[in-house]
């Protein structure tokens, strides 16, 4: 095994392969020990990313393709600005070739799933160092190379994904803040793109591909252009075929949530077509879950607590969006429905539901939503009057 760290000769990958398959398919302690620190050993010298075209390009084991991008990786998280401006293009390049090479093979996909997934923080770990200074059309290529078939398609848009993710929701904690704007106003030229595709991936019959549009979709809604955001096309195919979908529904909340969490300035010129979308939006929505709960109890409240106590995992997960979607829309647009006191009761009787559910995060939103009605009513008690 210790030759493994000799990096004066080419690295010996089927020794690499038996090295990474020891830590899953033995039992023996001792061999565990030591493939570890091999690995670690491996994984921490200063020149083991120079083995790793050769690895991905000749190894067929899973584990081992994993494991050498987490060497990638560490490297570029590292020590990217030190490397020579060829060997960063050389490595950028390369990166994108394997990708286009294992995303048109349905097989390798599904078989070096958890290394494609690595693959795809690998490239943004550059990109977030490239782009927009040094890799200006990174969106752009990620978009247009699309064309080579659709597990290209389902993997861009999880690309895209994490770009967003790393962008607008870790950015605070990783990125300054300079680097953040930079960003934004690079990625602000690219979003009709992004949507463009989000779209084309929403006309795709296979699910897969449909879901990763869907989450894509929901990490870029707080910084699009509102005409983008309520978009017929777009209100459609997340109300009237994801949301009822069992296999979308999830997704479809998370986009929905970013949607009423939208603010409208009240300068608007389509003002009151959105707000129209987002009472029609809401008013579905809550028809649409409500009626997939069980029928146990004529009660909304004893039909979610069923459906969370006696459901799948997937279950648990839409309620709890579900959850999230009516305070948020409660907190900001409780005002469009003032006209439906059937529409308002049901949302209230929702969150009275989820209330009563055994779950911390749950709960907490749900005490925040009570928490800002009571504080509301406190605030604008002189304008209520006794009957």
């Amino acid at each position: 095994m210790e030759s493994l760290l000799d990096f004066t000769q080419p690295t010996d990958i089927g020794l690499l392969e038996e090295v990474n398959q020891v830590l899953g398919n033995t039992a023996d302690q001792n061999a565990i020990g030591r493939a570890e620190r091999i690995l670690i050993d491996f994984k921490d010298h200063p020149e083991a990313y120079k083995q790793i075209d050769a690895i991905l390009q000749k190894s067929s084991c899973p584990s081992t393709l994993f494991f050498a991008l987490q060497v990638l990786e560490k490297a570029i998280l590292e020590r990217w600005n030190t490397f020579p401006e060829e060997e960063q293009l050389g490595i950028r390049n390369f990166l994108i070739g394997v990708l286009v090479s294992w995303c048109q093979d349905s097989e390798m996909m599904k078989m070096n799933r958890l290394a494609l997934t690595k693959l795809n923080s690998t490239i943004i770990a550059i990109a977030k160092r490239e782009w927009p200074a040094r890799w200006p059309n990174f969106v752009e290529e990620v978009c247009t190379s699309c064309e080579y078939g659709a597990g290209m398609l389902e993997n861009n848009l999880r690309l895209l994904g994490n770009l967003g993710e790393e962008v607008f929701v870790f950015g605070e904690k990783t990125m300054t803040s300079r680097w953040i704007d930079r960003k934004k106003e690079a990625l602000a030229e690219d979003l009709g793109r992004v949507f463009d595709l989000c779209r084309h991936g929403f006309g795709f019959e296979d699910q897969n591909i449909q879901i990763a549009a869907l989450n894509t979709f929901e990490k870029f809604v707080a910084w699009v252009p509102l005409s983008e955001v309520f978009e017929a096309q777009m209100f459609d195919f997340l109300v009237n075929w994801a949301l009822p979908n069992n296999d979308l529904r999830f997704a479809a909340l998370g986009c929905l949530i970013e949607v009423v969490s939208v603010k409208i300035p009240p300068s608007t010129a389509q003002r009151e077509t959105y707000y129209s979308y987002l009472r029609e939006m809401f008013e579905t929505a809550v028809h649409t879950v409500v009626d997939a709960l069980p029928t146990n109890s004529n009660a909304i409240e004893d039909r979610l607590c069923a459906c969370f106590e006696q459901g799948t995992a997937d279950d648990e997960r839409v309620i709890d969006s579900f959850c999230q979607l009516v305070c948020t829309f409660l907190k900001n647009h409780v005002l469009l429905i003032r006209q439906k006191p059937q529409l308002v009761e049901a949302a209230h009787r929702i969150v009275l539901g989820c209330s009563l559910i055994d779950n911390k995060e749950m709960f907490r939103t749900c005490v925040e939503y009570w928490w800002h009605i009571g504080d509301s009513l406190v605030r604008n008690a002189t304008n209520f009057t006794k009957p």
